[in-house]
């Protein structure tokens, strides 16, 4: 006995039972509904203006802005003015903090947007402080008991302070342009022991910096932002070093000054779910020329920041000293009105650049390893960030038994840091 199977093939879907069931759902809200209906119409290679649009919406509010976006770049190439895309696609690209791609869409199509939405010319003003707090109350004497007791000396950084301010701009439908500018003060302890003679000198170093940094549009989904940092270092104390030849310890008190530098050039590519940063950076840091480059991945896997995931790897080349560094951050929702992020960092900063040249490591410390977490609270235009880490830090210290030698001293320090930011 034969069966004809023809009976229990599944029926393509056609094009006025698409427009049908897509349309009941859209005004009923059923959005998973629409969601697989859509989705078997388009495998049915019938796509339309409505079918876009619906999906799109649709997608927005599951939250999968990737998605949402999609649909309605894909509305407007049907209808390259119509409103309700324009200003859905506009609210995705800025769910995902594709603020530039959304404000060069807005300027590019301003008279089909809804006349609520207006193009701004500044993006958001933030302020930032944060203290350093060293918890070692190691001395040269402890370090160097037994060793020596002809000469030996240990610079010691203690806590540190900072505040900061920054504006975010645009001047142009492609380019945004952030400033910022901060001042620090680190205490630091200077210990010297000659014989049986112990000197200390608490000095304080003060800092002062200025950063310009410029995004630019090249294509959709794709920047560029070259960046430039300069510093300004301003510290006295004194300095300590054992002759050899001479057999003696010479020692005098300095004022030093110190101009830095950092300057940066970084590209990013937005894909569906995730994006690729490429970054290079050099830098004069300390009366020393420094090279890195690195390169993030950047994943959303449900089309929104609910969670996500940055995995950067660097090479930083001083001299002869070549490192690598990786490091892994992992944040999401936890609440409307609350997102958290956890994050380590494995390798060894030490005059080293990060965050396209935002961050600057120029402390003589070097940090080894580093974990942190930060919680982040978004209410209406205004974002509240709080974050702490947890540093491990080496430093070194000279000492002469029979020869000069090197010791490394290690320490923690605990970091914290609270940031507001204003959006317009």
């Amino acid at each position: 006995m034969f069966y004809s199977l023809t009976g229990f093939s599944q029926e393509k879907i056609s094009y006025l039972k698409a427009e049908s069931l897509t349309y009941q759902y859209f005004l009923s809200e059923k959005w998973d509904s629409l969601i697989n209906t859509g989705t078997e119409t388009l495998n049915a290679d019938i796509d339309f203006f409505y079918l876009r649009i619906r999906l799109g919406k649709a997608y927005f509010e599951k939250n999968n802005f990737v998605k949402a976006a999609l649909h309605f770049e894909k509305a407007l190439v049907f209808n390259s003015s119509d409103s309700y895309s324009l200003s859905h696609l506009y609210y995705s690209y800025l769910n995902m903090g594709r603020s530039l791609d959304a404000y060069s869409l807005l300027k590019k199509n301003i008279t089909n947007f809804d006349p609520a939405i207006k193009p701004i010319f500044i993006k958001n003003i933030s302020a930032d402080a944060g203290i350093t707090y060293n918890n070692s109350n190691t001395n040269i004497l402890n370090l160097t008991n037994g060793e020596t007791t002809e000469w030996s000396e240990l610079n010691l950084t203690k806590n540190i302070g900072f505040a900061g301010l920054g504006l975010s701009y645009f001047v142009h439908k492609n380019i945004l342009i952030t400033n910022y500018t901060s001042t620090l003060h680190i205490d630091n302890s200077k210990q010297i022991r000659i014989a049986d003679e112990f000197i200390s000198d608490n000095y304080h170093l003060y800092q002062n910096d200025v950063y310009v940094s410029s995004k630019i549009l090249v294509a959709k989904g794709l920047t560029i932002e070259p960046a430039f940092h300069y510093i300004w270092v301003d510290f006295s104390t004194l300095f300590s070093q054992f002759d050899t030849s001479l057999n003696k310890v010479t020692m005098e008190h300095k004022n030093v000054y110190l101009k830095n530098y950092a300057a940066s050039l970084s590209a990013e590519k937005r894909f569906s779910y995730f994006a690729i940063n490429v970054s290079g950076a050099i830098s004069s840091l300390n009366n020393a020329r420094q090279r890195s480059g690195g390169i993030f991945f950047s994943a959303y896997p449900f089309g929104n920041f609910n969670l996500y995931s940055v995995t950067r790897f660097y090479y930083h080349k001083e001299r002869r000293d070549n490192n690598f560094i990786a490091e892994q951050k992992i944040g999401g929702k936890l609440h409307k009105y609350l997102w958290a992020e956890i994050f380590g960092t494995y390798g060894s900063l030490k005059n080293y650049t990060e965050e396209n040249a935002f961050i600057v490591h120029n402390i003589n410390d070097a940090i080894k390893q580093r974990y942190g977490a930060s919680l982040i609270i978004p209410f209406k235009q205004l974002r509240f960030t709080l974050k702490y880490q947890f540093i491990r830090r080496a430093t070194n210290y000279s000492y002469f038994n029979e020869e000069v030698k090197t010791g490394i001293l290690k320490y923690n320090n605990h970091f914290l840091m609270a940031a507001l930011a204003f959006q317009f």
